[in-house]
């Protein structure tokens, strides 16, 4: 169990605040002196301008949260990791699809346009969706033979297979 940002708001924080606000009002209660109040005043805008500040950047830092229908779609090699020509090769030879029906469809494209389709049952684990391996049908292409990893950003996902030959190849899922 981690020690997150909640936890520490709700045993440092929020007390401080509370402190904060009491000793706010006493002062200003007690004494009336601007100088004192100002500065109560101040140091009690600056705590919370600092944990909104804080939140922001830890809500905005965090991995998106992917559902079945986020990962459903067609994926392409992202040539944004590795440019060059091999990139590109890679991007016009490899793509797949995940089905709504739970179907893996793995497309080699050959320069002669005869594609060989790799078909698959998609088995999703017990967990966050974003975790599933694949059920081959017919023999296993080195691209697919290994469990794809994913890599999540707070806007963005992608795939990696690793293959024998290539070793890692970035998948990027393309429209909608």
């Amino acid at each position: 169990m981690g020690f997150g940002f909640n936890m520490i708001f709700t045993l440092i924080v929020f007390p401080l605040l509370i402190i904060l606000t009491i000793i706010f009002f006493v002062a200003f209660i007690k004494t009336r002196k601007k100088s004192f109040v100002l500065i109560i005043l101040s140091i009690w805008v600056f705590v919370i301008a600092s944990i909104l500040f804080l939140s922001i950047i830890i809500q905005n830092d965090r991995p998106i949260r992917l559902k079945k229908a986020d990962i459903i779609g067609e994926y392409r090699i992202d040539t944004n990791f590795y440019r060059g020509k091999n990139a590109r090769w890679q991007y016009n030879h490899f793509n797949f699809q995940i089905t709504d029906n739970e179907e893996f469809i793995f497309t080699v494209l050959n320069e002669s346009k005869q594609n060989k389709v790799y078909k698959g049952c998609i088995i999703w684990k017990l967990g966050p969706p974003d975790i599933w391996t694949v059920e081959m049908n017919n023999s296993t292409h080195h691209v697919i033979a290994n469990k794809p990893v994913l890599y999540r950003s707070h806007e963005k996902f992608y795939y990696v297979f690793k293959s024998k030959y290539w070793n890692n190849l970035f998948f990027r899922k393309i429209g909608k």
